[in-house]
């Protein structure tokens, strides 16, 4: 059976065909079993799911099929009584109590649930903290129980091994550091008797030379701050040997002293330009420091002569660091500075290492010079040298530096 409803307050206020089945609380005897003033419920299947509801209406017509009903809808006016709006508002309360009865029924009957499984947690979780800090306590009063016990033990292993300490640094400490400084001092006389030696070498081959009666060679790193008439008359005051004597001396460096004979040797193998003294035949040009005595030879000072290209090149420097380090270069040569330190000392770095060496200290004299050539330098070239001469020492261990970085990597 088949019913023509219209909803109330829901659609476009038009007919619709519904089944019987689906209007809640209706069932009909015959086709005249419906009251045309009452307010019925009534699911509404729609496409959309979200019209899909039910909704209030009023029956119009019953019929046994749908062609049926909508026969008698054209053949006859549908009726259609006069509804309060206080009935249609009266009747949608009652059906709203009736669907919302169950829905709160179902909503505290899932609040208890909720609850209780709330307070079934909230119970399982403060038991396992429980266990849990049981068994941390337990734990830590046995770990200071053990801690308590091996307290003492382990204060008197303390004082043993203090005790030990000290008596290993007396043992050996003090022995070792009183051997180093012996050992550092030893090697500061050694150095300076080589300076010293060193020195006499320079003489006696000065002597050889004037001997001689010219300039046979020059070794490496000669420099004196006596004239060669001053050799001389020390020379005559001792008994000088017999003139064939010293031509024997010129025949071949095979016969000069064991120290002479190295020096040869490395001047052979070092050929580069260091400065020289001056002949006792140019004893006049000592006289007058910074000038040229010809023959390719510039006089600095105290019968100290360079090449006159290593004069123009130390000279024509804009800075006075660069005249410093080329002047040394020409003194010295590189190996000379290769194997030299300023103050003939070791670095704070080598005072624990047992290998480290002492180098030759840079000769007063010779650095002496140096400064009396940056000061004429910057008296030319009107260019303040005080703070140059200030850190002579740092410029000159640059230089020393950079040489030894160069020999290694040529090695």
């Amino acid at each position: 059976m088949y019913a023509l409803v219209r909803f109330l307050n829901s659609f476009d206020q038009k007919e619709y065909v519904v089944p019987v089945h689906n209007i809640k609380g209706f069932h009909p005897v015959n086709k005249d079993d419906f009251n045309k003033t009452k307010v019925y419920t009534t699911l509404w299947i729609d496409e959309d799911p979200d019209i899909t509801g039910s909704y209030t209406c009023r029956i119009l017509l019953l019929a046994d099929s749908e062609e049926e009903l909508h026969k008698q809808r054209s053949n006859k006016r549908l009726p259609r009584p006069v509804i309060n709006a206080s009935d249609i508002e009266h009747e949608e309360e009652l059906i709203d109590l009736d669907l919302q009865q169950p829905a709160a029924n179902s909503t505290l009957t899932a609040k208890e649930a909720h609850k209780k499984l709330k307070q079934s947690q909230a119970a399982s979780k403060s038991a396992a903290y429980e266990s849990i800090l049981s068994q941390h306590a337990s734990s830590a009063l046995e770990k200071n129980k053990a801690a308590r016990e091996s307290q003492s033990s382990s204060k008197r292993h303390e004082i043993t091994g203090h005790n030990q300490k000290k008596l290993k640094k007396y043992t050996w400490q003090e022995p070792y550091e009183k051997a180093l400084r012996e050992r550092n001092e030893l090697r500061q006389t050694v150095a300076a008797m080589n300076e010293r030696l060193d020195s006499m070498d320079c003489k006696l081959s000065m002597i050889v030379e004037m001997l001689q009666g010219g300039n046979v060679w020059q070794p490496r790193e000669t420099l004196t701050s006596k004239s060669a008439s001053q050799l001389r008359g020390t020379l005559a005051s001792e008994s000088a040997p017999p003139p064939k004597k010293a031509q024997q001396t010129q025949q071949s460096p095979a016969d000069f002293p064991e120290t002479e004979r190295r020096e040869v040797q490395a001047e052979k193998s070092h050929p580069a330009p260091t400065a020289t003294s001056l002949a006792s035949s140019d004893s006049k040009a000592t006289d007058v420091p910074f000038t040229e005595i010809g023959g390719g030879k510039y006089h600095v000072k105290n019968g100290l002569v360079i090449g006159s290209q290593q004069a123009e090149k130390i000279l024509g420097h804009k800075k006075p660091s660069l005249v410093v380090k080329d002047m040394a270069q020409a003194i010295w040569g590189r190996e000379g500075l290769a194997e030299r330190s300023y103050g003939g000392k070791l670095a704070p770095k080598d005072y624990k290492n047992p290998t480290a060496v002492v180098r030759k200290q840079l000769s007063p004299d010779k650095v002496a010079l140096i400064i009396d050539t940056v000061t004429h330098w910057g008296s030319c070239k009107g260019v303040p040298v005080k703070e140059t001469v200030d850190n002579l020492s740092t410029i000159l261990s640059q230089k020393i530096q950079d040489i030894r970085r160069n020999k290694k990597k040529e090695n």
